[in-house]
């Protein structure tokens, strides 16, 4: 049966109760006719029958009538009628012998014609009549071929009908569906639609220009903290709510997408709330246009930013996430003529020694100049520029519409003149200054993400020259290739174990004997060969690599001085000293950790001294503090190194469980080449020992300068003079074994006696291509805080 027969099945069930009544009133025309005519014989039988087939018809109806048949569908409510029908004419035919009971049968047929919309079923109808009929009248032996010509027309009548309904029927029905499939679908699109705006931030407006009038959405003006009836009709309700400082902007955005100069219409601005306050909103928009190309109508939408995360919590300013999405939006929005000299630039800049001031002065007064700062940075851009914070004290500023490289120059001025101003936090004048680094050639960048990455390059390359400034160039990348490769091959060299131990003698200036040694690292690169620290500790201390280096030091420092001198007892060992960076003092198991090495390595603590320097102690001076006096508790003994090049704070010489200054060797040079030279030297050796602290003197290359130091009481000295950093012998096998080298045996005992400790000796290892460079110490640099 076909798919579209339910539908009509309901059609006809509604035809059967008035079918079933017309046949019984038929019926019951016959009986009273009978009667009429006189009822002899079998025509008694005839009304009585007549009169059975009609009352049974009329209940048939009353039963089967509309929808809820008891009896079943429609097309059995027609195999019942038709069953009724055959058996009163095949009765009547038999009882009477009367040709014309055919036309009743053919009124039969054409009546199943109205009930049947399936030709199985209705040739199951008739085939019941037909059978009927053919068997009564088999029985009178008068069957008439014109009778049978009658009933054989009717049916192919009735047949011909049934088809035209039922393809008139599926049309019908074709076209119904297909209705109620739109109508669904568009009743389901508004539904999604009427959900969507419910559910969305989103306010919409619709402006038809011609006549200057516009719907604001209900959404909207809730947005806006009014009443529906509030905003009125007029464009002016909208517009004469932006901020003033973005009103002039807007309008010039709105007015060249009017004009067609622009596909869409986007803009973020700011707009007034009833209560007074200002949000920050997206708007966008599109427009149709007339048969002229004017615009006639405009259509759009308007997203509060401010509760979209959009905006950092404590500046106010756009955040890293709003800034690429408006970076994005001038990357693809360029200039139009490439004659046109107005372009986009970005600033990207943070404060130097903000971490500092953090951590002294608290996060309250770190939050106050933060906020301070992103106030004088909205000072110095125009209202079409935007600032950002990306996060901590990183700020980002995006120029746009700018004359380059004129007009980015004038802004980075009056940055820079700005944010050198001091700032009044709490009481307090504090000084800071800005590294900003540009890029002022965008026309190549197609990607926001790339843009700010080399603007922050820029900025690096500002912070590591001393430059205020700087603007990024190609090699910048290239550098910073490099840089990254090499913080991939110290990762890997920490590893494998690829640096080494160099030693340099500390000599006592009294009696001439080793006192100690200071523990240098070197790396043997696997294609570069020996590198000196300051090829590789700037990197390391930047990505915190400095932390698991310094470990591997001390520990590698501890089992060569076990070796070295085995069979010595602990108190007559020369200790062994080590510089560690400020990270190590930010390390919360820096102690416990010291503790497990010399338990494991069985070296005593009290021969075991670490070289700080005034920076890294200065960084954070309540957790210096406890980490060196947990230090002294196990022995270890604290130097200051590199004494005079820092803040040089007397503060921390006596709150500070130091025990030894180490004097830079720049102070140590100048001794014997400048007039003040020896003076200030002296001061600070006559300050330490006033403070109970012992001396050491670096960079020692001269015997003038050991005669100079030994009359102003110093302590002890290192230097070329007495030694070269030089691996111990015995571990020259400990050294990878990919690169070739030339050992060379050389004396650390001191050349301005004429004999030194034999056991004190060590041997100096480095590659060979660097030995005839380095065979004269006057050649080596002396500037790395991890070299004698």
């Amino acid at each position: 049966m076909s798919k579209d027969t339910g539908a009509f099945e309901r059609i006809v069930s509604g035809m059967t109760r008035p079918v079933s009544f017309s046949l019984a009133a038929l019926y019951v025309v016959q009986g009273l006719s009978r009667l009429y005519l006189g009822a002899g014989g079998p025509g008694r039988v005839l009304v009585l029958i007549a009169f059975a087939a009609a009352l049974a018809l009329f209940l048939a109806g009353m039963l089967m009538g509309g929808r809820r048949s008891r009896i079943g569908g429609a097309h059995q409510a027609g195999i019942v009628m038709a069953a009724i029908v055959a058996a009163h004419s095949g009765l009547y035919l038999y009882l009477t012998g009367d040709p014309d009971a055919s036309t009743t049968f053919a009124l039969l047929i054409l009546g199943l014609g109205i009930f049947f919309l399936d030709l199985r079923w209705f040739a199951a109808a008739v085939t019941l009549t037909l059978l009927s009929w053919t068997s009564a009248a088999l029985a009178i032996d008068q069957l008439d071929p014109g009778e049978v010509l009658t009933l054989a027309a009717t049916t192919l009548i009735a047949g011909v009908a049934i088809l035209i309904r039922i393809r008139v029927y599926r049309q019908l029905n074709g076209l119904r569906s297909e209705a109620e499939e739109k109508a669904g679908a568009l009743s389901q699109s508004e539904e999604r639609y009427a959900l969507a705006l419910s559910g969305s931030n989103d306010g919409l407006y619709d402006w038809d220009i011609s006549r200057n009038r516009i719907y604001f959405s209900e959404r909207l003006t809730t947005m806006f903290g009014c009443d529906p009836d509030q905003m009125g009709p007029a464009v002016e309700a909208l517009t004469d709510r932006i901020h003033p400082e973005d009103s002039e902007r807007v309008k010039a955005r709105l007015v060249s997408h009017l004009k067609g100069d622009e596909p869409y219409f986007e803009d973020e601005f700011r707009i007034r709330h009833e209560d007074g306050t200002y949000l920050w909103v997206l708007t966008r928009g599109a427009s149709t246009r007339d048969t002229h190309g004017r615009a006639a109508r405009m259509a759009g939408s308007i997203t509060d930013m401010t509760r979209r995360g959009v905006f950092d919590p404590l500046t106010g300013l756009p955040n890293r996430r709003l800034f690429l999405d408006r970076l994005k939006r001038v990357t693809v929005q360029r200039p139009r003529s490439e004659s046109d000299k107005e372009g986009f630039s970005v600033l990207f800049l943070d404060l130097d020694n903000f971490k500092a001031i953090n951590d002294t002065l608290g996060h309250k007064t770190g939050d106050d100049l933060l906020k301070e700062v992103a106030s004088r940075l909205q000072t110095c851009v125009r209202a079409s520029d935007t600032v950002a914070r990306l996060g901590g004290d990183e700020f980002v500023v995006l120029l746009e519409k700018v004359r380059v490289p004129v007009g980015v120059q004038i802004t980075l001025d009056r940055i820079v003149e700005k944010l050198s101003q001091p700032y009044v936090l709490d009481g307090r004048e504090l000084y800071v200054a800005p590294s900003i680094g540009v890029v002022i050639d965008t026309e190549h960048y197609r990607d926001p993400d790339e843009l700010l990455r080399d603007a922050d390059t820029a900025m690096y390359s500002a912070k590591e020259s001393d430059k205020v400034t700087v603007i990024f160039d190609v090699a910048m990348r290239e550098r910073l290739r490099e840089r990254l490769e090499l913080e991939r091959q110290l990762r890997t060299a920490l590893e494998q174990e690829e640096f080494m131990l160099h030693f340099q003698s500390i000599v006592s200036l009294v009696d001439g004997r080793t006192e100690g040694f200071e523990a240098l690292v070197r790396w043997d690169h696997p294609t570069r060969g020996l590198l000196q620290p300051d090829d590789f500790i700037p990197v390391m201390e930047e990505t915190g690599l400095t932390v698991p280096l310094g470990q591997w030091v001390m520990r590698e420092a501890c089992l060569q001085m076990m070796r070295r001198y085995e069979n010595v007892r602990a108190e007559d060992m020369p200790y062994v000293s080590v510089n560690l960076s400020g990270k190590h003092l930010g390390q919360e198991d820096l102690v416990a950790g010291i503790e497990q090495l010399l338990l494991e390595t069985g070296f005593s603590g009290n021969r075991l001294r670490l070289e700080f320097t005034e920076t890294a102690i200065i960084e954070n001076p309540r957790r210096a503090a406890s980490a060196l006096g947990q230090l002294k508790l196990l022995g270890v003994q604290i130097l200051m190194d590199d004494f005079g090049t820092g803040h040089s704070s007397l503060s921390y010489l006596q709150n500070l469980p130091i025990d030894t200054l180490k004097i830079d060797r720049s102070f140590i040079a100048r001794m014997t080449t400048e007039p003040d030279g020896a003076e200030l030297v002296q001061t600070i050796i006559r300050m330490a020992q006033n403070l109970g602290l012992k001396v050491v003197a670096e960079g020692i290359e001269t015997p003038d300068q050991v005669a100079l130091l030994q009359g102003m009481a110093c302590g002890a000295a290192q230097g070329y003079l007495f030694a070269r950093p030089a691996l111990f012998p015995g571990s020259e096998g400990r050294r990878p074994k990919r690169a070739p080298d030339v050992r060379t045996e050389e004396s650390p005992g001191p050349s301005w006696r004429e004999s030194g400790p034999a056991e004190d000796s060590v041997s100096e290892e480095r590659p060979a291509a660097a030995a005839a460079e380095q065979s004269s110490a006057s050649k080596e640099p002396v500037g790395s805080p991890h070299q004698g």
